[in-house]
């Protein structure tokens, strides 16, 4: 199969950037829309929506697995920074 390239541009990934989730976008529909057709029948279905997650920064050890660090240097870092790191 080969890689067919954009003709057109794509939009920069917002919801993502912005750390959005699924309760996130589902608290922007109006609270009197139903659910579609069918979909009660599924047995994930929950009667009751979610509350959307709060927004909060990254924390250190998320902000050191976003630049994809080593796994050997991500538990060096993190043990190191609580002080639980053996000393030899």
């Amino acid at each position: 199969m080969d890689f067919q390239p954009q003709d057109y541009p794509l939009a920069e990934p917002i919801f993502v950037t912005n750390r959005y989730g699924r309760e996130d976008l589902l608290a922007l529909l109006s609270k009197d829309a139903n659910p579609p057709a069918g979909l009660d029948k599924c047995p994930f279905f929950v009667e009751i929506p979610q509350q959307p997650i709060v927004l909060k920064p990254l924390t250190d050890v998320e902000t050191d697995l976003e630049v994809e660090v080593s796994s050997k240097t991500f538990v060096y870092v993190y043990y190191e920074r609580r002080g639980l790191w053996p000393r030899v």
